[in-house]
């Protein structure tokens, strides 16, 4: 799109400026996937199998998830496919969440394969008593689920191995919904900017790039990967990830 630009100097200086937030936004270590993926050896890792026992994967087993969807994800983001699957695995963990969140879990999409009809079948069943959730949900997407639970990435995870820790769950669901969305809209506003750069180029286009890299950022900065207590932080940094969502920082208010 900067290729409308008649100026030069204005055109070269707003090239650099979006190469530049796009390496903040996607991170300077991309590399393109590897055409094939061979996978784990036979016998290496283990499973969780939804209401079974778990047993631990071997270390890497986030890299060895990353590639497994990079091989499938077809025109879907593989990071966003990722969050997907920890979303729906903590909801279905811990059911309670849903209510807690549901109107975020309402308007969000998800594009993974089979992604989308499971969260529509938690909404509809999030306000089941726990032994019937737990039945109906085996019942309605029982293969779904268990193929999601078995993914490396999901059952280590804390929030799903730990099922008794409902105030981690609820941190680290915020936390993926805050990342998914912030991701999601930084790469919106990019969109949006090149779409700009066709009409006449200003500082609020490279503003707006910069507000979409940096609440991307604020979002990915906080970590929820292991299970130790924070005490009091936990009420504020789930307040803080909640408030991400709830005023869409990424977005430049137009009125």
């Amino acid at each position: 799109m900067t290729h409308k630009i008649r100026d030069g100097s204005i055109r070269s200086h707003y090239e650099q400026e979006l190469k530049r937030l796009q390496r903040d936004l996607f991170g300077t270590g991309w590399q393109r996937p590897p055409k094939a993926w061979k996978g784990a050896r036979p016998g290496a890792g283990g499973q969780a199998r939804f209401g079974g026992k778990f047993v631990p994967f071997e270390v890497g087993a986030y890299s060895v998830t990353r590639a497994t969807v990079l091989a499938s994800a077809g025109p879907s983001d593989p990071e966003d496919l990722l969050r997907e699957a920890m979303i729906l695995a903590i909801c279905a963990t811990h059911p309670a969440c849903i209510s807690r969140f549901e109107s975020q879990l309402e308007t969000v999409q998800f594009t993974g394969e089979g992604h989308d009809a499971l969260r529509l079948t938690l909404l509809r069943l999030g306000h089941e008593p726990g032994p019937e959730f737990r039945e109906r949900l085996a019942t309605e997407a029982g293969d779904v689920l268990e193929k999601l639970l078995a993914l490396p990435h999901v059952s280590i995870a804390p929030p799903v191995r730990n099922a008794d820790d409902p105030d981690l769950a609820l941190m680290c669901l915020a936390e993926e919904l805050a990342k998914l969305e912030a991701r999601r809209g930084a790469r919106a506003e990019i969109e949006d900017a090149m779409e700009d750069l066709a009409g006449l180029a200003d500082e609020g286009v490279t503003w707006r790039l910069s507000q979409a890299a940096s609440a991307r950022h604020r979002a990915e900065r906080s970590n929820l990967d292991d299970a130790k207590d924070m005490g009091e932080d936990r009420a504020a940094l789930s307040a803080h990830l909640q408030s991400l969502i709830d005023k869409e920082i990424w977005r430049k208010n137009r009125n």
